[in-house]
């Protein structure tokens, strides 16, 4: 009985020492994989990181390329205000021009009919003046 009993502690340890190895191995595996699975996400969170820093240059730079933007479309619309208020001055100078121009033209062409009618009364005064001397 004690080597039936012998055998069967024996048979006991055995199996427990394979299961103990067993179980070590397991752990072993399961602590690497862990490990593995750190480090993974110590890369994935280092290039995440990266990307955001990558990302917040990205936009702070378009943020200081819309304010030039906005500041140049404020010039521009500035100077566009300024030139629109500029060609109605000169539209209206150049209305005023051509309303003197056109009373100019007709005052030149008055002229020119008195000074035809009055060379033509001369030239029949003349020719009255001198059959009588």
């Amino acid at each position: 009985m004690n080597k039936k009993r012998e055998a069967e502690f024996q048979k006991l340890r055995r199996d427990l020492e394979e299961s103990t190895l067993q179980h070590e191995a397991t752990a072993a595996a399961l602590r690497k994989k862990q490990a593995d699975s750190v480090a993974e996400l110590g890369e994935q969170i280092d290039n995440l990181q990266r990307v955001k820093q990558k990302l917040e240059k990205e936009k702070s730079e378009y943020k200081m390329e819309i304010d030039d933007l906005s500041s140049n479309m404020e010039a521009v619309a500035k100077a566009k205000g300024n030139l629109e208020k500029m060609c109605r001055t000169l539209e209206d100078q150049l209305s005023e021009l051509k309303t003197k121009n056109d009373e100019n033209v007709r005052q030149v062409n008055d002229i020119s009919g008195q000074r035809a009618r009055l060379l033509t009364e001369n030239g029949t005064i003349n020719n009255e003046q001198q059959p009588n001397a």
